[in-house]
């Protein structure tokens, strides 16, 4: 896929796509919490959208971020201290203004580089995706990234500007650039190898450190990445040489005129290979841990996740919940309507988990017909009165009500209310203190579940008591 100036940046995916932190009360929580690829994270002040800026919430955090201000949360005269702040901890961040952009707080806010762009408070989701593409944010020299993120889908590379490439072989291992190199490199060839593997490693693009190296090795900035299909003209003093791996152009880099043509199209090479490199690292990342059915994520990532949950949450004195699900009858949809029926209400399923769930939870699909909810809240409640498993409960019963009212057209007329589950409930420390003793708890609640009828998730016993039942 290739994205032309003025289309929208791709949201729709899993995990990578955007980290949002929203600053202060508005009303794109709404849109946004239901597109699957964004994490969503709400705070109340400039200093806790920094902290969160800074804590991704695991690795597997979407490795774009951005950061929306109300003009209620942040003080006019404190805007350009918030924004270099944000930047100093993830030089990539974009940070908009949420209003019509002409008020007195985001007045000369633009022009002086402490925002990057506006959006309007009652945007729709796709209104927010302009926004992200539109914006530019403030040049920077940063060779590496500042986040250790892991993707779901595969992703636009991002340096400067926005690019995408096409999925490619693996490159041979050489390096064109090297004969053609500026006089004195500050670096060997080796330190350059590495950085670039340890951006890669760390599930970060790596384009940006491309780019960054390729700038102090010929000691110039006037070394820019150019997005496929970029129809604007050259900066003065510049020209425009295309980034090719085989047959699929990946964009395109804008040198300095001072560097010869042989020089120019080694650069270009050399990039080429990295890129595609990149990529395939990338789309082999996203194999290994996303449902390709259902968009959700995997068994893999599942028993990695949790255990790393559980990790923190030891060592933090928090709370965990596993939630078993399954969906119940799906042989017999599979049977009288077709796979592709049942296909279509296994994605179904996931979509409407992920419209309940917080945005710091993960929904994974573990087994033909079974998913787990791991709820979990790295920061501890934002409200002074939830309570954990009580809150979790309340999303678990949210899911069951927007279930029973889902039509589902591939079930004909027994759509909607055709469509029910089971499920199991455990929480960490109560029901258990490892990835194994919680599943145990929850799918001997799951059976327990299936034997007193369809629809029916039961809870605990968490910190003692009896299992409810919550069913309809």
């Amino acid at each position: 896929m290739t994205l032309s100036p003025g289309q929208p940046e791709p949201l729709n995916g899993t995990a990578h796509g955007w980290r949002i932190v929203l600053v202060g009360q508005s009303g794109l929580d709404r849109p946004l919490r239901r597109e699957s690829d964004v994490e969503l994270v709400r705070v109340r002040n400039g200093l806790e959208a920094i902290g969160e800026l800074a804590h991704p919430i695991d690795g597997h955090s979407p490795l774009r971020s951005a950061v929306l201000l109300t003009p209620s949360a942040v003080d006019a005269d404190e805007l350009s201290a918030l924004a270099e702040a944000l930047r100093a901890v993830d030089p990539r961040v974009r940070v908009l203004g949420i209003g019509e952009g002409d008020g007195l707080w985001y007045r000369g806010a633009k022009e002086r580089g402490a925002i990057d762009g506006t959006v309007r408070a009652d945007a729709d989701a796709q209104e927010v995706r302009a926004a992200l593409h539109a914006a530019r944010p403030k040049p920077t020299t940063t060779s590496a990234p500042t986040q250790p993120i892991d993707s779901l889908e595969p992703a636009p590379l991002e340096a400067q500007e926005q690019a995408s490439t096409p999925a490619a072989p693996k490159p041979a291992p050489q390096r064109p650039v090297a004969a053609a190199r500026g006089p004195v490199p500050s670096q060997s060839d080796a330190d350059f190898d590495r950085r670039i593997l340890a951006a890669m490693l760390r599930n970060g693009p790596a384009a940006p450190v491309c780019l960054a190296i390729l700038r102090e090795h010929f000691g110039t900035g006037a070394i820019t990445w150019r997005p496929h299909g970029a129809n604007t003209p050259p900066t003065p003093g510049r020209r425009i040489v295309a980034v090719r791996y085989h047959d699929a152009q990946l964009g395109a880099v804008e040198v300095d005129d001072s560097i010869d043509d042989a020089i120019a199209h080694d650069i270009a090479q050399w990039l080429a290979h990295w890129l595609a490199l990149d990529e395939q690292q990338r789309q082999l990342r996203d194999a290994a841990f996303v449902d390709p059915l259902t968009g959700a994520w995997n068994r893999r990532f599942f028993e990695q996740h949790l255990d790393r949950v559980l990790a923190k949450a030891a060592s933090a004195r928090q709370h965990v919940t596993v939630l078993l699900l399954d969906v119940h009858d799906l042989k017999r949809f599979n049977d009288t309507y077709g796979h592709a029926a049942g296909d279509a209400v296994l994605r179904e399923t996931t979509r409407l988990l992920t419209s309940c769930v917080r945005t710091n939870d993960r929904v994974c699909r573990v087994g033909g017909d079974e998913f787990v909810v791991v709820f979990w809240e790295p920061m501890g409640p934002r409200s002074p009165g939830s309570q954990t498993p009580r809150s979790v409960q309340e999303l678990a019963r949210r899911f069951q009500e927007k279930l029973a009212s889902a039509a589902f057209p591939v079930l004909g007329h027994e759509a909607p209310g055709s469509l029910a589950v089971a499920g199991g409930m455990a929480t960490y420390p109560w029901d258990g203190h490892n990835r194994v003793e919680l599943m145990a708890h929850a799918d001997a609640l799951l059976r327990e579940s299936k034997r007193s009828g369809t629809n029916a998730i039961l809870f605990g016993p968490a910190g003692g008591g009896e299992p409810v039942k919550d069913g309809f």
